[in-house]
């Protein structure tokens, strides 16, 4: 009835993730959905992009008192619609570390350097070790798969202590820390949904350090942009007809002096190209450690986890601090170069990049001290860090105004709606 409806909470999510913060985010978002597909008073009010009808479900707890009964009758009846806003995320390694370090590794010493460290995470962000979760993050889930179930379940890791009788304790920690994690979880994992629910914000944002001033995370990695992708990228300065077209809120960072560039890539619905998604794994562990040292693979599966994210539609912020640093620890850098406008590309007449020339250009070297990563954030954590970082506001001021404009935006849309 309206008088159910009116008493419907709304709930509005949104959320920013620095640095590993934005990779946890998106895995977070894929648990939620778990979760919440569990939990129908929950899954059936998510409130997608597309609108579509919520549906209601029959209380059928038992063995309650009447008055809690009534209670869960109530709240199960109107349960909260989520609905998703933003996602933001800042100096993110969105395709982990691989051949994207300050100084670029050869393929086959990344395990070495990885086991150095004696961290999950690093096997993660290298790619290496038998662990795909980077890649995995770019993927759609198996048609074949219920959701209810690990995947391959005869499918054993030999790198794995757990596989032959080693800790298995830290089978939680998704792409986090720490050592361990069972064949069974990684199959599991690598089963999720990851695309979809992070496709369900009205808009994502990306912000990336240009010109490898980010010692830990390069620009190719924050920003997702690959040499073997035409992906296109939109100049918003460029022509307002492409503003008009999107779905997203098309508000840009406020125009300060460390913006290099805004760009926006143009949400597409599914389809049947291979590009668009990648395939997933067949691999075994132990053929997973074979390709980590096959460059032909590892730039074809970076290039299709840059398409993929892509296709989601994203606001990408390129920021330039060098003007914070002294003048003599800065490298000379060309222009870039005007955006091309070419129709059988763009099939418009707007501007545009495309993720090769993006990369291309950002990932020259432009500073000796590539301090960004704590800088554009303005870390505060100690005194020391908040002398060295204090540049850096102008930044975080822009962009939380951006945030807080967009979500006011989108909440008066749902309130018209």
């Amino acid at each position: 009835s309206e008088e159910e409806e009116e008493e419907s909470i709304i709930m509005t999510l949104s959320m920013v993730g620095n640095s590993l913060g934005g990779l946890y985010g998106r895995y977070a978002l894929t648990e939620l959905t778990h979760i919440f597909r569990n939990d129908n008073s929950c899954s059936n009010n998510i409130h997608k992009n597309d609108d579509s009808n919520n549906n209601n479900i029959n209380n059928n707890s038992d063995d309650r008192s009447n008055n809690e009964s009534n209670n869960n009758d109530n709240n199960k009846s109107n349960p909260p619609r989520i609905i998703p806003l933003i996602f933001c995320t800042t100096s993110s390694p969105h395709l982990g570390v691989s051949r994207e370090t300050f100084v670029e590794l050869p393929r086959w010493t990344e395990p070495y350097v990885s086991s150095a460290f004696r961290q999950r995470t690093m096997d993660d962000l290298f790619r290496v070790n038998g662990s795909t979760v980077v890649m995995d993050m770019c993927r759609r889930r198996d048609d074949n798969y219920d959701g209810n179930n690990s995947g391959n379940k005869d499918e054993k890791d030999d790198n794995n202590p757990s596989d032959d009788g080693g800790s298995s304790n830290n089978n939680n920690n998704g792409g986090g820390g720490g050592s361990g994690g069972g064949s069974s979880y990684r199959s599991h994992r690598s089963h999720r949904e990851y695309l979809r629910p992070l496709g369900q914000f009205r808009k994502r944002i990306a912000v990336a350090n240009a010109y490898n001033t980010d010692f830990l995370v390069s620009v190719s990695s924050g920003a997702f942009l690959s040499s073997e992708s035409d992906s296109i990228h939109y100049h918003l300065d460029s022509d307002v007809t492409v503003k008009q077209q999107q779905s997203l809120s098309l508000r840009l960072m406020k125009d300060i002096e460390h913006v290099a560039l805004q760009v926006v890539t143009l949400p597409e619905e599914d389809g049947d190209d291979d590009n668009a998604i990648l395939p997933t794994s067949s691999m075994t562990g132990r053929d997973k450690v074979k390709s980590d040292v096959d460059d032909h693979d590892h730039d074809d599966d970076t290039s299709h986890c840059v398409n993929a994210l892509d296709r989601l539609g994203w606001h990408k912020i390129f920021i330039d601090t060098r003007n914070l640093l002294p003048n003599f620890l800065n490298l000379p850098i060309p222009a870039l170069k005007p955006a091309n406008n070419n129709n059988d590309k763009a099939s418009r007449h707007e501007a545009y990049y495309t993720s090769g020339e993006l990369r291309d250009h950002f990932q020259r070297y432009g500073t000796l001290l590539p301090v960004a990563h704590p800088l554009n954030m303005a870390n505060s954590r100690t005194d020391w860090y908040r002398k060295l970082t204090k540049g850096g506001q102008p930044i975080v001021d822009a962009l939380a105004e951006l945030l807080v404009l967009d979500m006011i935006e989108f909440s008066e849309k749902i309130d018209e709606s």
